[in-house]
């Protein structure tokens, strides 16, 4: 999905592959920053995630912060995470491009990675190969472009499957309904219900509701519909909240609030009632990532 930021030019992409015990990642952006380090205290999801995590960064710069400090990242620096810890993560640029590869324990991709982050790097050659691919990860077939990807992995000397399988989701429902929360970032201003995204996919509510469950059990998203649009909501307004030239209204009406109040005691809500505010992290953020 593709998502541009009205009246600037920033702009963030996703697209990704997922199996039943794993997921391939790439996220494009431009003019604003994914900070997971941020968005762990605001979106559900980010934490309850339970996986081991491979991120390698292609175009931009990042951090990482453990216990050991904090860690600058740029192009071809690559990092092993266990997101069981939550430590903070983060990555910007005009261009980024970072590809993400999760997996559990029992996933073609092996051992789970456990204790603190480690980090290492590629080389400018292994890099290009990857950002080559990585182009045609939506026009490749996913077989395909997931055999290139573990043979790239491979010979840059990284873990990768001996045997590959792709480990497909099957049932089209659900794949079906991933897709559609991919692309609902492009309508937060309306906030699309239950009961017209049933509608969109030509499903009942209840089997609707019974899929949601089915993607929580697989470690794709939270199990509920509200649950998911408002983990939505918050993840865009994390990025909304480092392009400077927004003012609050806007994060706000591009979120789906009604008003700079509303979002505001949403956003304190989700940090327990004592969180910083939306104007506190803003400044956080544009300090960080200017």
């Amino acid at each position: 999905a593709l998502v541009r930021v009205p009246g600037t030019d920033a702009f963030y992409r996703h697209a990704a592959m997922r199996g039943m015990t794993f997921a391939v990642s790439m996220l494009w952006s431009s003019g604003l920053a994914t900070d997971w380090g941020v968005q762990s205290r605001l979106v559900d999801y980010i934490a309850q995630q339970r996986r081991s995590q491979l991120t390698i960064v292609l175009q931009g710069r990042g951090y990482v912060r453990s216990e050991g400090g904090c860690t600058l990242l740029g192009p071809g620096d690559l990092v092993e995470l266990d997101q069981r810890r939550h430590d903070d993560e983060g990555y910007g640029g005009s261009p980024c491009a970072v590809l993400v590869i999760e997996w559990e324990e029992g996933s073609c991709f092996g051992a789970e990675h456990h204790g603190a982050p480690r980090v290492s790097r590629l080389g400018p050659t292994d890099v290009a190969a990857l950002s080559s691919l990585t182009k045609r990860m939506t026009t490749t077939e996913s077989r395909l472009w997931m055999a290139e990807l573990v043979g790239l992995l491979r010979a840059s000397g990284l873990a990768a499957p001996s045997r590959f399988d792709l480990e497909p989701v099957e049932a089209v429902h659900l794949q079906r309904l991933y897709g559609a929360i991919a692309t609902v970032r492009t309508q937060l201003p309306t906030g699309p219900s239950l009961t017209e995204l049933a509608d969109h996919l030509g499903l009942s509510e209840r089997h609707l509701r019974r899929g949601f469950a089915e993607l929580g059990e697989l470690g794709m998203t939270t199990s509920r519909w509200r649950e998911c649009l408002n983990d939505l909501r918050m993840s865009f307004a994390q990025q909304l909240l480092t392009v400077p030239t927004l003012s609050m209204k806007q994060v706000a009406r591009l979120t789906g609030f009604a008003s700079p109040t509303a979002f505001h005691h949403a956003f304190v809500a989700r940090g327990g009632g004592q969180g910083p505010t939306p104007l506190d992290v803003a400044r956080t953020l544009r300090e960080r990532w200017r």
